[in-house]
C-alpha cells in the first residue's frame, strides 16, 4: 500500500487585523492547506476602508470558511463587504442570535457612517440584506463540517448570542475565543469550558485568544456597579447631566438593568429621565426579547426580561437637556452619532458628567479624554474647551488576567497565540503566562498584522480499514477515500457501498500483429513476466489481469480493465512483442528458469571478479573455492532475500557482505517482472 501525502505538518496563525491591536479581528488559520478566517470587523478608529482587515495578504478565494465569534462592529462589520467585494465562496457561519442583531446593527452602521463622509461606504443596505442567505445560523455546541473542516461553537460571555469556535482539522484542534468572559452579569452568564459530548474538557492544541486587558484585574462585580452608580448620582445631585457612551447591544443591556433597579428602590431619583439613545434602541431591545427564550439558560435578569420601568427611548438628540438626566447612546468611541453629538454640546459644562463604561480603542475620543484635556476639536474642526468630568469604570465584558490565566489552567494548551491587544500589554502577558506555565512547555506566540505565528505537528495519519478488506490481517491494498477528515481504506469494488461515489469500468481492447505461433510470444512473456497461464490454443493470461487473444496468423488482441498500472503492463507487453516481430533473427526461448538464469550469471559474476577457474556443483547446489586463502562456500537458497547463504572461513564478514551483495543484485534482476514492481 502506497503512502498518503495529506499536506505539510505546519500550522499558521496570521492576523490581518487584532495583531498587536485592539480592532478589525480577522484572523487567518491555514492548516494542510485548509484555509479559516476567523472574524471580519472593522477598526473603529478609522474610516470606511481605511478601517478594513489586511485583506490585500490573502487570496479570499482560497479562504475555505469564515467564522465570526459575535456582532459587535470590529468582529463582524466587513462581512458583507468580504461576501459581496470579494471572490470568497466558502460559507459563513454564526449564531442564531448574532445573525438576527447584525443585520440590525449593520443596518444602521451604514447610516452612520455615510453621514458628513465624501467616501462612498463599505456596503449599502441592499448588501446587508442579500449576505443574509449566505450566511448560515448554528446553535451553541453543534457542530458542523466543510471541506474535511469540524466546526463547533461554545458559549463565549461578553454579549448575548457570542461564541468561541472549536475548528479541527486532521486532528488538530484549535480554539478561538473572540471576544470572552468568564464572569456572569446581570443580563448574561459567562463563558463556557469547552466539553466533549462525554463531559470531559478539550484540551486545544493551539488556542487563539484575546488579550485586551493584558495583566490587569477588574475589579469585582459588586464593586464596579457600586462605583458606576456612585458617579452618576454624583453628576445628578451637583445638577448635571450624565453621558455614557455605549455599543448599542451587549454593555448597554447590563448598564440598563443596573440603572433600572436602582432607580426603582430609590424613588428619589424617579424624576431624573434615562435616556436610551440609538437609532437602533427599540429594535435591539426587540431582538434580545425574541432570543430569550433560546437563551434562558445563558441569560439572568431580576425580570426576566428586557423590560425597563424608568427607560425612555429616543433616536437622535431632541429631548430636554436643561435639568439633569442619564444618556446612554451609541457609539461608544465617540467617533460620530448622537454619542458625539450630545459630548460636542455638553463638554464645556464643568457640572456635566461622562463615564466611559467599557474598553477603549487606540487612536479614539475616548482615549485622548482619558488624559484630561483642557480643549477637545469637534467634527467640524472647531476648538472649544474640554469643562466635562471624565469618570471611567470597566463593564468591557472581556477577560482579565484572573479569568485569562483560569482559562488556560482548565484547557491546558500547549501553544497560544495572543490576538487583540496593544502591544505592550500583550507583551507582559506573554512573559507572565510563560513564567506561570513554564513546567508545562507552554509557547507563547504574538503575531503582528500580517505577522505568521508558525507552529509545526507531527503527522500521524491513521485510517480505518472498511469492509471486506477488514478482514485480512497481513498486507492490504485498496483505495484511501478522504471524508468528513477521516480516511478510509476500502477495495475498489466496495466503493459504492461504503461511499456515495460510483465506479465505472472500462474494457480496453487493442490489436497487436503477430508473425510467429501463440506458444513462441507464450515463452516469451513467460521469460518476461513470469505468470502467464496458457488457458486454451487461443488465450493467454498475463498476471492474472491481462489477456491476449489469438485472432488469426497476423492478429492478437490484448484486452484489460482500465487501470494506470495494467495500462503500463499492457504497453510493455505490447512493445515486447513488436519487438519480438522486428527481429530479424530467431529469437532463442530456451527453458532456462529463472533460477537457472540466477545460477549462470552468478556464476559469470565470480569468475570476472575473483577466479576463472569457479564451478557450479549441480548436485550439491553450490560454489566451493578459495579467496587470497580463504575457503568460500555459496550455497543457492530460495528462502533467502538474496538467493544464497554465504560461509566465509576465518568468519570474514567483510566479504561475506561483498558476495551477499553480488548475490541480491543478480537474484532480483533474474527474476520475472512482478505487478507490485510495475505499480
Amino acid at each position: 500500500m502506497q503512502e498518503v501525502q495529506v499536506g505539510e505538518d505546519k500550522l499558521t496563525v496570521m492576523p490581518l487585523g487584532a495583531g498587536q491591536e485592539v480592532g478589525r479581528s480577522c484572523i487567518i488559520l491555514k492548516y494542510h492547506r485548509k484555509r479559516v478566517m476567523l472574524d471580519c470587523g472593522i477598526h473603529p478608529a478609522y474610516e470606511n476602508f481605511g478601517g478594513l482587515p489586511f485583506i490585500d495578504a490573502i487570496d479570499p478565494a482560497k479562504i475555505d470558511v469564515l467564522l465570526i465569534t459575535h456582532f459587535h462592529i470590529d468582529h463582524i462589520t466587513a462581512v458583507p463587504w468580504f461576501l459581496t467585494q470579494t471572490n470568497f465562496s466558502g460559507p459563513c457561519f454564526m449564531t442564531h442570535t448574532t445573525k438576527t442583531i447584525s443585520k440590525t446593527l449593520l443596518v444602521d452602521y451604514v447610516g452612520v457612517s455615510g453621514r458628513g463622509s465624501e467616501e462612498p461606504n463599505l456596503f449599502t443596505r441592499a448588501d446587508v440584506a442579500n449576505v443574509q442567505n449566505m450566511i448560515t445560523a448554528v446553535n451553541y455546541h453543534q457542530t458542523v463540517t466543510h471541506q474535511g473542516i469540524k466546526m463547533t461553537c461554545y458559549p463565549a460571555g461578553h454579549v448575548l448570542g457570542a461564541c468561541m469556535w472549536l475548528v479541527e482539522i486532521d486532528g488538530v484542534k484549535v480554539l478561538y475565543t473572540g471576544d470572552f468572559s468568564l464572569e456572569n452579569e446581570r443580563h448574561l452568564q459567562g463563558a463556557e469550558i469547552p466539553k466533549s459530548l462525554s463531559g470531559e474538557i478539550i484540551r486545544p492544541d493551539v488556542l487563539i485568544m484575546e488579550s485586551t486587558h493584558g495583566l490587569a484585574r477588574i475589579e469585582s462585580r459588586v464593586d464596579r456597579e457600586y462605583r458606576f452608580i456612585d458617579n452618576v448620582t454624583k453628576i445628578i445631585k451637583r445638577g448635571g447631566r450624565c453621558l455614557i457612551p455605549i455599543f448599542a447591544l451587549g454593555r448597554a443591556q447590563e448598564l440598563l438593568i443596573i440603572l433600572d433597579e436602582y432607580w426603582e428602590s430609590h424613588p428619589e431619583y424617579n424624576g431624573v429621565p434615562i435616556y436610551y439613545g440609538s437609532n437602533l434602541a427599540k429594535q435591539a431591545i426587540a431582538a434580545y426579547n425574541a432570543f430569550y427564550q433560546d437563551h434562558n439558560s445563558r441569560v439572568v435578569t431580576a425580570k426576566g426580561k428586557f423590560e425597563f420601568s424608568y427607560v425612555k427611548y429616543i433616536r437622535d438628540y431632541d429631548f430636554d437637556d436643561s435639568l439633569p438626566c442619564v444618556v446612554l447612546c451609541s457609539p461608544a468611541m465617540l467617533q460620530n452619532g448622537m454619542s458625539r453629538k450630545i459630548f460636542e454640546a455638553w463638554c464645556s459644562n464643568s457640572v456635566n458628567g461622562l463615564i466611559i463604561p467599557g474598553y477603549i480603542v487606540d487612536g479614539t475620543l475616548p482615549q485622548v479624554l482619558m488624559k484630561n484635556p483642557a480643549e477637545i476639536t469637534t467634527l467640524s474642526g472647531k476648538i472649544i474647551p474640554r469643562k466635562i468630568s471624565i469618570d471611567y469604570v470597566s463593564f468591557s465584558g472581556h477577560a482579565d488576567f484572573n479569568q485569562t490565566s483560569r482559562f488556560i489552567t482548565e484547557l491546558k494548551p500547549k501553544r497560544i497565540v495572543l490576538i487583540h491587544g496593544v502591544c505592550g500589554l500583550m507583551m507582559q502577558l506573554k512573559e507572565k503566562l510563560l513564567q506561570m506555565f513554564v513546567e508545562d512547555g507552554l509557547e507563547v506566540y504574538t503575531p503582528g498584522l500580517c505577522e505568521k505565528a508558525t507552529m509545526w505537528f507531527q503527522s500521524n495519519p491513521s485510517a480505518i480499514i472498511t469492509g471486506g478488506l477488514s478482514d485480512n490481517k497481513d498486507n492490504i491494498s485498496g483505495i484511501i477515500v478522504r471524508k468528513d477528515g477521516q480516511n478510509m481504506i476500502m477495495s475498489a469494488s466496495e466503493l459504492s457501498t461504503h461511499t456515495t461515489l460510483k465506479t465505472l469500468n472500462a474494457t480496453m481492447s487493442q490489436e497487436v500483429p503477430i508473425n510467429k505461433p501463440l506458444s513462441e510470444y507464450t515463452k516469451l512473456l513467460q521469460n518476461e513476466f513470469g505468470k502467464v497461464q496458457v488457458v486454451s490454443k487461443k488465450l493467454v493470461l498475463i498476471m492474472e489481469r491481462l489477456m491476449l487473444i489469438y485472432k488469426d496468423k497476423e492478429t492478437a488482441i490484448l484486452k484489460w480493465n482500465a487501470d494506470p498500472t495494467l495500462d503500463y503492463l499492457a504497453n510493455a507487453v505490447t512493445s515486447l512483442i513488436m519487438c519480438y516481430n522486428d527481429s530479424g533473427e530467431k529469437i532463442s526461448l530456451s527453458d532456462t528458469t529463472p533460477e537457472d538464469l540466477f545460477v549462470q550469471k552468478l556464476q559469470e559474476a565470480l569468475r570476472e571478479r575473483y577466479s576463472k577457474d569457479i564451478e557450479f556443483d549441480p548436485d550439491s547446489q553450490m560454489f566451493m573455492f578459495q579467496i587470497s586463502e580463504k575457503s568460500v562456500i555459496i550455497c543457492i537458497d530460495s528462502e533467502s532475500p538474496s538467493g544464497v547463504k554465504v560461509e566465509c572461513d576465518k568468519q570474514d564478514e567483510r566479504l561475506e557482505l561483498e558476495l551477499n551483495e553480488l548475490a541480491t543484485t543478480l537474484h532480483e534482476f533474474c527474476q520475472p517482472l512482478t505487478l507490485h514492481q510495475v505499480r
